[in-house]
């Protein structure tokens, strides 16, 4: 007797055993392929070029415009995925892009080997 020979079978002692005879209907349209699903249409915005109007709206704290280069690099992840041009606002966001150059914001921001992250 092998370790298989004491296997039990669930469709010939159940309910299920008879689940060849059940009758689940016909579907509709067996024939026909199934539909594709729905594609979302994508965001289509014109290309345009972004012209000031007033000021850049430059933040006045190196904390704040850390935080309006972190959007701007965010945003940018986000056309990128989504493969389309700026709005108009988005535009305006992406201006105040100032980088982090060399002084205070970069010091802060990325300290030397070794240093400590300055507080705040």
């Amino acid at each position: 007797m092998s370790l298989f020979d004491d296997q039990l079978s669930l469709f010939s002692s159940s309910s299920l055993s008879g689940a060849a005879d059940l009758f689940w209907g016909e579907l509709e349209g067996e024939d026909s392929p199934l539909p594709s699903p729905v594609a979302e249409t994508p965001l289509v915005i014109p290309q345009s070029d972004f012209r000031l109007m007033g000021t850049r709206g430059l933040a006045t704290s190196w904390k704040d415009r850390a935080r309006d280069n972190i959007a701007a690099i965010k945003l940018l992840g986000t056309l990128e995925t989504e493969d389309r041009n700026a709005t108009p606002d988005e535009q305006a966001v992406l201006s105040r892009f100032i980088g982090f150059g060399a002084g205070e914001l970069a010091n802060a921001l990325f300290p030397r080997a070794g240093e400590p992250y300055r507080a705040g």
